[in-house]
């Protein structure tokens, strides 16, 4: 067993790590994720529990956060030392992407073709005091006109991890939601490798980050740094209400579940009246059951019954959902 084998993130004792993983984090100790082994202590063997834990961490992408705790003495040294070297390699990385990045945006320039950056890499650039603490594999680049499409993708460099798109919208539990016009509106510049980049506002970044957790909790989960990714944006601006167009009673019923969960782990990240505007439109039997479905990533028991198609409450509804899987759309 190693941290990135199936064997470790299907291991009973993941989504007790992965929960605690997020509340360490999240609070700004190692006791959480300490306590968590401990109680698991008469069960799980100290290096099974070690190896389970390391793979709790990287499934959630906190392993760089972890590194950052200034308790992180609490934890086995074994497991400390993992997520120091985590750190590091994700430094490694990020410096390649931002690389990338900046030659990307050049070669697209030169080619007459503008882009937005947006999603995890505008999280980690903006949000963190170091682009190594948020985790981001993929460059997720909006043109700005559509039109620039085909020649856009002529110009991107082979293999490079970048993911063009002419629009930008997010489908949960019911119909997609575009946020393209939200992000393309009064995008910040940013210097990186000496190239001025376009990048998503807050404003913009708090839309597309909730619509994307929505999202991931009605697929498989979202990963924990969604939760601190979306909690330093709100110590930032404020308590969050990333309302992009005055939203339906189908996108309440799907962002409320989400909106929930990060409030789990880090409470008062979103704004009460929104909050409570989105609760008007969610009957409250369902909002108790989203709040029954762990809502992180590789933490939902096979065959426990708890499934987001349950919150929807019309049968074609279920039906749309089934034959339309959420996530990313354009």
């Amino acid at each position: 067993m190693t941290p990135s084998s199936p064997e470790s993130t299907g291991h009973p004792a993941h989504p007790l790590y992965a929960s605690a993983a997020l509340h360490s984090v999240a609070s700004g100790s190692a006791r959480p994720l300490a306590e968590a082994l401990e109680m698991s202590r008469a069960r799980v063997p100290e290096r099974e529990a070690i190896l389970v834990a390391s793979a709790a961490l990287e499934s959630q992408d906190l392993s760089p956060l972890a590194a950052s705790l200034p308790d992180l003495d609490l934890l086995p040294p074994d497991l400390a030392a993992f997520v120091v070297r985590r750190l590091e390699a994700s430094r490694t990385s990020a410096k390649a992407l931002l690389r990338v990045l900046s030659e990307t945006v050049d070669r697209l320039r030169s080619n007459g073709c503008e882009v937005v950056v947006t999603g995890e890499a505008v999280a980690a650039v903006t949000v963190y005091r170091e682009a190594a603490l948020r985790p981001a594999r993929t460059l997720r680049l909006l043109l700005v006109r559509r039109a620039d499409a085909s020649r856009a993708r002529r110009s991107l460099a082979p293999r490079a991890p970048v993911s063009l798109h002419a629009s930008l919208a997010y489908r949960a539990l019911g119909s997609a939601t575009d946020l393209t016009g939200l992000v393309l509106d009064d995008p910040v510049v940013r210097t990186v490798d000496g190239v001025k980049v376009l990048f998503a506002s807050p404003r913009a970044l708090a839309a597309q980050l909730l619509f994307a957790a929505a999202a991931e909790f009605a697929g498989d989960g979202f990963p924990g740094v969604s939760a601190i990714d979306l909690r330093l944006l709100a110590l930032a601006l404020g308590p969050l209400s990333p309302d992009p167009s005055g939203t339906s009673r189908g996108e309440a019923a799907s962002l409320i579940h989400a909106v929930d969960s990060v409030e789990r782990f880090c409470p008062g990240t979103f704004d009460r009246s929104f909050v409570s505007r989105l609760a008007g439109a969610v009957p409250v039997e369902r909002r108790e059951l989203g709040r029954r479905i762990p809502p992180l990533r590789f933490t939902r028991a096979r065959g426990s019954g708890l499934a987001p198609a349950a919150l929807i409450e019309s049968r074609l509804g279920r039906l749309r959902f089934l034959l339309r899987r959420p996530g990313l759309v354009s």
